[in-house]
């Protein structure tokens, strides 16, 4: 079953976006951020569906260290949900 090729959630005060079709699956994330990244049944990157998650900067940091460039991390807007 296909997935959309983008996945974003809110986490506190940042949004975090994953382009499903930039994602090569080498899991450097999953090392960085285990709290916040998983791997789906198709060995992409997925943040997962329920926290505690990492804290802000280790979740950037994870999306420094991807070398697919498959992770963006942006300042939630006020007020969204």
């Amino acid at each position: 079953m296909a997935k959309d090729n983008l996945q974003t959630v809110k986490i506190g005060n940042i949004v975090v976006s994953i382009d499903r079709i930039k994602c090569l699956s080498c899991a450097a994330c999953t090392a960085i951020a285990p709290k916040t990244f998983e791997m789906d049944d198709e060995l992409i990157s997925t943040v997962k569906s329920k926290g505690p998650y990492d804290d802000e900067r280790t979740i950037k940091d994870a999306a420094s260290g991807c070398p697919d460039e498959a992770i963006t991390v942006t300042k939630a807007e006020q007020g969204a949900d």
